[in-house]
């Protein structure tokens, strides 16, 4: 799991149910970009969902999501606060011109 975005979705799902709304706000994320990992997570059978109302909550039960987490957990490798993740500009990157291609 190379994303900590998606690591720290799992982490929530896996505790308990989750709307996309708070979950959004717990991650300290936009919902339309958090709603892109719940897709690539659904895809890859991570989490699953239930409609409840007019809400669809979001968990997961997978026993490679909870194989993981323990083992990340027994490595100390585990997050117990809530993740925060910076908006920052790229810095440093060179615009490809079509000058420089070869």
């Amino acid at each position: 799991m190379s994303s900590p975005v998606r690591l720290g979705i799992l982490e929530r799902v896996s505790l308990q149910e989750w709307d996309v709304n708070a979950l959004a706000t717990d991650l300290n994320m936009s919902q339309s970009a958090l709603s892109q990992h719940l897709f690539r997570l659904r895809a890859a059978k991570l989490v699953k969902t239930r409609r409840s109302a007019q809400q669809i909550l979001y968990s997961s039960d997978s026993v490679a999501v909870l194989s993981m987490l323990a083992t990340l957990a027994g490595l100390g490798l585990a997050r117990r606060e809530p993740v925060q993740y910076a908006r920052r500009p790229i810095l440093g990157r060179k615009r490809l011109i079509k000058s420089d291609a070869v």
